[in-house]
């Protein structure tokens, strides 16, 4: 329960610290359709991914993992490209 608790406030924070960092690359006019992307985004991927991850896991117990490795190392690659 400890556990559970820690990650919920952690979620909670994270979030809230996301959406901060957003409104400050992001025109004032414009900070209602970036966000509301930004949450449709992440319910799409929501509902898409664990639809994704169900058939890998069919495929093999290990697939949504390896999926989910790769899609985080694509990620950090992005990621440090757009830094320089």
């Amino acid at each position: 329960p400890r556990a559970s608790l820690k990650i919920a406030i952690g979620t909670n924070y994270s979030v809230k610290a996301r959406y901060a960092r957003m409104h400050q690359y992001v025109q004032p006019t414009t900070q209602g359709t970036v966000l509301g992307f930004y949450q449709a985004s992440q319910s799409f991927g929501r509902i898409i991914g664990a639809f994704v991850a169900g058939l890998l896991y069919d495929v093999n117990v290990l697939g949504p993992f390896i999926l989910g490795s790769l899609a985080f190392l694509i990620a950090a690659i992005g990621v440090k490209i757009y830094q320089k």
